[in-house]
Order: structure tokens, then C-alpha cells, then sequence
């Protein structure tokens, strides 16, 4: 009975401690709407400033600054839609997404995208 009670303990924290690992890692891949950053690229101080509607604002004193800026936005925000759209016109959905999609990557690759 001791052990029984012992592998249930030990099931519990193994269950919790993946629950919180699982939490750790999606939180982490959040995207940063507030706060200040430093990234490697920029020349000069760049402000993005998200309105009520989670529309960026992008104040630059050079317009590289501000392409670079708007890229970073851009990817943090729809990074999942750029990669699926990356996939679908190379034919490349199947992939990931199982042999339903078979058919979709062969239509994609006759097109020649």
C-alpha cells in the first residue's frame, strides 16, 4: 500500500511540475505589448505604442529604424500566419498538418509559388 501511495505522490509531481513547465513556456512566447526592450539592429531609439484596439504605433528618427521596428511588431504578432503562409504557397502543409493536406500541397506546387 506504501508503495502504491508512493507512485500516486510521484505521479502528482511529475503531473504538476509538466503543467508548470507547459505554463513557463507559453507564457514566455507571449507577445511584449508593454515595457522597454534593446535589440541588436537599431541605430536609435524606436517607441511602439499599441492603442486600445492592440494597434502599433511606431515612432523612429530614421525610417530604417522604423522598418526594422515594424518587422519585429509584425513577426511577434503574427508569426504563426507568416509561417502557415510560408508553408501553404512552397506546398509544405503536410508536414505538419497530416496527409488530409496532401492534396492542397500538390494544387500549391502545380502553381509553381
Amino acid at each position: 500500500m506504501k508503495v502504491i501511495r508512493r507512485l500516486l505522490y510521484l505521479l502528482i509531481v511529475f503531473v504538476l511540475t509538466g503543467i508548470v513547465v507547459v505554463l513557463i513556456y507559453l507564457s514566455s512566447q507571449k507577445p511584449h505589448y508593454d515595457g522597454s526592450m534593446e535589440l541588436d539592429g537599431l541605430n536609435n531609439t524606436v517607441e511602439v505604442i499599441y492603442d486600445f484596439y492592440g494597434i502599433p504605433h511606431i515612432y523612429a528618427t530614421t525610417e530604417e529604424d522604423a522598418y526594422f521596428a515594424l518587422g519585429y511588431v509584425q513577426a511577434q504578432d503574427r508569426l504563426f500566419q507568416m509561417e502557415m503562409t510560408r508553408r501553404v504557397a512552397s506546398g509544405r502543409l503536410a508536414e505538419i498538418l497530416g496527409k488530409d493536406f496532401i492534396k492542397v500541397d500538390a494544387f500549391f506546387k502545380t502553381l509553381g509559388l
